[in-house]
């Protein structure tokens, strides 16, 4: 159902003609203007001049509560950053926020767009992509990066408006790392990239060669983690790299030191043996004709540290062709800028944890800013030409049995019924939608362990949300209060910010 108008507030006790259960916020006081007499039309349109509003149609009127649709028309606006008055209005603004549209904005993929009251003045905000000053965390997203460039995208993954595109991460428990062909068509049928974990070099090369084989514009990159041996347990057998040294791990007072669980032991990035070893596997694995780049996990660490320049030394060794990825930006990192400075030697970054925030981020400022943030870090990345790979999952009900999980998801569980998965993907969906531009991709999962009786955990393309069609974007989003809204042309798009972690996502897909 179409979600009901939602009134903008007034800035003086008035008789409410209908419930304002979305305020827009409010910001400075300003001089009360007089009220023209409401429209009647159902659509209102605002013109953008080159620096400003030019004219709202019909001229000096205050859209009435009975205004169902906003268009504000930016073909001909030149300007930057900035905030315009859009209506002097005392009583009665209002607007169903689903059919708030920006239209023939085209050229300005770089600037981020916020409807807001102030007082008698309903308000545009503008601002760059690149202008993080208004968060808690400002100071620490300093720092800039350049465009890709567009020669430098020929290597990049295929990609699409006909439906959502999609990338996949999976794994195989047991012995028997080989899929079965039936697999393999699954992943390389229905998604553009992916990373495969938990694998000798022979297995990951031999799947890699299959996707191809099947789809030969896949894209299958190696997964290479920069923290530890990720695939070797303390106390397990299984050792995928018997070169490795066990004196390139980090020891402290004569301890190996090992990660927050105690289940891996960890680099010794200080040791530059290590270090040689480290880059030269990948430049390795990386040469195999059937591999098409690196993805590197587990990075944060300060920019001058050793581990960050090992992980800038790999990525600028890496050839031309080579795809390369990182789990880099992170609103969460507290003193890292966001991780934005990795982005001048990347093609791109993956997120995680697009919803944790440090307090008092997370504790007193109950707004959604960790997510905010992220979307933003996300949609720079895409303006400057970047890849994203956006992270759907509400959980991950990981390799080595059942974790916890917030409490408002639910918990893992032995399946999901179609219902729940439609019920999960709704608001991470909205989120990516709100996101994307070209190069962006979406993963959406329960569990990243890939097994044939259970396909829908894992690789979810049969789902409908990855079925419909999607259609180019109409214009860029537009926030409004906790909201987001964006159009394409067969789906609206409302993803709503909840105070407490707890988001919604409302898609409208047309019926045909």
């Amino acid at each position: 159902q179409t979600p009901a108008p939602v009134p903008l507030p007034t800035s003086a006790p008035v008789t409410p003609q209908t419930p304002a259960p979305v305020p827009l916020p409010t910001s400075a006081p300003v001089s009360t203007p007089t009220t023209p007499a409401p429209i009647s039309s159902s659509t209102t349109y605002v013109t953008m001049g080159k620096v400003g509003v030019a004219n709202v149609v019909p001229a000096q009127d205050c859209p009435s509560e009975v205004t169902n649709e906003l268009v504000i028309d930016g073909n001909d606006y030149e300007g930057g950053e900035g905030t315009f008055t859009l209506f002097e209005c005392y009583t009665g603004v209002g607007f169903d926020v689903m059919k708030i549209r920006l239209v023939n904005f085209e050229k300005h993929h770089g600037l981020w767009f916020e409807i807001k009251k102030n007082m008698g003045n309903v308000e545009l905000m503008i601002k760059s992509l690149a202008n993080y000053s208004e968060y808690l965390f400002n100071n620490e997203y300093k720092g800039q990066y350049n465009f890709q460039a567009v020669d430098n995208q020929d290597h990049f993954p295929g990609f699409s408006w006909d439906n959502v595109s999609k990338w996949v991460s999976y794994k195989i428990k047991g012995r028997d790392k080989r899929m079965s062909n039936e697999m393999i068509n699954w992943i390389a049928d229905n998604n553009y990239i992916s990373w495969y974990g938990l694998l000798s070099d022979f297995d990951l090369i031999d799947t890699a060669r299959r996707l191809r084989t099947r789809n030969p514009d896949y894209k299958q990159i190696l997964y290479w983690n920069s923290y530890g041996l990720w695939w070797k347990l303390i106390g397990s057998a299984y050792d995928p790299y018997p070169g490795f040294k066990n004196e390139w791990y980090k020891r402290e007072n004569g301890m190996y030191v090992t990660d927050k669980n105690g289940n891996r032991r960890i680099y010794d990035h200080s040791n530059p043996e290590f270090r040689k070893w480290w880059i030269d596997h990948a430049l390795r694995m990386n040469a195999n004709e059937w591999i098409s780049g690196v993805f590197t996990d587990a990075t944060r660490s300060d920019e001058l540290s050793d581990h960050s320049k090992m992980i800038e030394d790999l990525q600028n060794k890496l050839p031309h062709d080579a795809i390369k990825l990182g789990n880099f930006l992170r609103q969460v990192d507290s003193g890292r800028d966001g991780n934005r400075w990795r982005m001048n030697y990347t093609d791109g970054s993956y997120l995680e944890g697009v919803h944790h925030g440090l307090p008092p981020q997370k504790d007193e400022y109950g707004d959604g800013q960790p997510l905010i943030v992220s979307m933003q870090l996300a949609r720079e990345a895409l303006w400057k030409g970047k890849i994203i790979m956006w992270n759907g999952a509400p959980f991950n009900c990981n390799l080595f049995g059942v974790e916890p999980i917030d409490r408002s998801k639910g918990r893992c569980e032995a399946d999901f019924t179609q219902q729940q998965l439609h019920e999960f993907i709704q608001p991470t969906l909205a989120e990516y939608l709100i996101v994307v531009e070209e190069f962006a991709y979406f993963n959406f999962m329960v569990t990243q362990v890939a097994t044939k009786d259970k396909r829908h955990l894992w690789e979810t393309s049969q789902m409908p949300e990855f079925q419909n069609r999607l259609g180019r974007p109409l214009g860029p989003p537009v926030k409004v209060g906790n909201k987001f809204i964006r159009h394409f042309e067969h789906v609206r798009v409302m993803l709503t910010v909840g105070a407490d972690g707890v988001n919604q996502g409302t898609l409208e897909w047309d019926s045909a």
